[in-house]
């Protein structure tokens, strides 16, 4: 690592730096690039990347949620992932406050994230940046559609 990692969330335009990341730092082997490519162009998703030069060293991504009932949206910081050589080094802290710069710019109120109370790492990550448990008994329930 050289200088500090940049951090920028990553934009239209962006597609081939993004299928990277998806890739090496999300470790997804079924990238569509047409879906990156949707992914970056809808101002509600938000993907933050950390770089040393032009290496992926961890990413953020998530989702601003508008209400139908507010102007007040929220964010939806759905996946926090760092390279194990650049874990426990900032990098992690870095992205999540990067994402809830990026959530704040595009107009949202909060940032919400899910996770379990088995993965102490990311469990500490969250509470390090601020992040509280809204209620003891909250589950995450999903389905397919």
């Amino acid at each position: 690592m050289h200088d500090a990692p940049t951090l920028r969330r990553l934009v239209p335009g962006d597609d081939a730096l993004a299928l990277r990341v998806a890739r090496d730092v999300h470790e997804r082997s079924d990238v569509d690039p047409a879906a990156i490519a949707a992914f970056l162009t809808d101002p509600l998703c938000l993907w933050v990347v950390s770089l040393d030069d032009d290496e992926p060293l961890g990413a953020a991504l998530g989702h601003v949620l508008r209400r139908p009932h507010s102007l007040r949206a929220d964010a939806l910081l759905y996946e926090v992932d760092v390279r194990a050589p650049w874990r426990r080094r900032g990098v992690g802290r870095r992205l999540v406050e990067s994402f809830v710069a990026a959530a704040r710019g595009a107009g949202a109120a909060e940032v919400w994230v899910p996770t379990t109370r088995s993965d102490a790492a990311a469990l500490a990550l969250y509470l390090r940046c601020g992040f509280t448990p809204l209620h003891a008994d909250d589950t995450l329930l999903a389905r397919a559609t």
